[in-house]
């Protein structure tokens, strides 16, 4: 009997960490892989400073790092992210969590389905990453707010604000709005 075989390539998951016993510690742990490479995610739930709703700080680290290779600096944008509640979400098939990270100066959007275990336990995120577009510049890959509201405002009616989530077939089956 053959073992299935699944294609992970942009693709990731956060689980509970269960075994979170200070606040230093992640509340969620996964893993994704983003152009072949395959990263160790962590999150953290965090408050805004200014007020708002929380969200989920990430911090990415390449699996085949060695264990004690530097962490980035805190300014360091590099392999860090965020996911939030997407407030836009008013069918099933939008994400619950919408975000961006950014890997190697590269922008990355990341859309999260909440989702059941097949057997007994906690729910899971399953992630999404799609290359940012648009909003992204090429020299530090950190998102340009004026481009971004450029293209909001360019828009036209009908046409999706964001690209869509690619199918496992390479198709686009359902269109998503990215709220940020």
């Amino acid at each position: 009997m053959s073992e299935k075989q699944y294609n992970n390539e942009l693709r990731g998951v956060l689980f509970t960490n269960d075994r979170r016993e200070t606040d230093g510690h992640p509340h969620y742990q996964g893993n994704c892989e983003v152009e072949g490479v395959s990263y160790w995610l962590s999150g953290w739930i965090q408050q805004p400073k200014k007020g708002g709703d929380d969200f989920v700080s990430l911090a990415l680290r390449r699996k085949d790092a060695p264990k004690d290779a530097p962490r980035p600096a805190k300014d360091d944008l590099n392999l860090r992210g965020a996911l939030f509640v997407n407030d836009r979400k008013d069918t099933p098939e939008k994400p619950d969590y919408t975000g961006r990270c950014q890997i190697a100066d590269v922008q990355w959007w990341i859309n999260g389905w909440i989702k059941a275990p097949r057997d007994a336990g906690d729910d899971f995120i399953s992630l999404v990453f799609e290359r940012a577009v648009g909003g992204a510049t090429r020299s530090t890959g950190r998102l340009d707010a004026r481009a971004l509201l450029a293209k909001a405002r360019s828009r036209v009616p009908g046409q999706p604000n964001q690209p869509t989530q690619p199918t496992a077939a390479g198709k686009n089956d359902f269109n998503d709005d990215i709220p940020f």
